[in-house]
């Protein structure tokens, strides 16, 4: 999953399996930037997932929509 930012800041990604509604996240890469990438896996074919890409630049965190998708 990738992003862009404004600021400098962290990326993570959570995670939610939409049939179980369990909750995971990626670990945070605490590199301050604007173009953010991360990898996600885990997943498990036929579900359904929510992702959204997570960010803070240190005074303030950012939270994006929820993007879902079938893998």
């Amino acid at each position: 999953m990738a992003w862009t930012t404004d600021v400098p800041s962290t990326s993570q990604v959570l995670l939610t399996d939409l049939t179980t509604g369990v909750q995971t996240a990626t670990g945070m890469d605490m590199t301050m930037t604007t173009q953010h990438k991360m990898f996600v896996d885990n997943m498990s074919d036929g579900t359904t997932y929510n992702l959204q890409a997570v960010s803070a630049d240190g005074s303030a965190k950012g939270v994006s929509v929820e993007i879902s998708f079938a893998k």
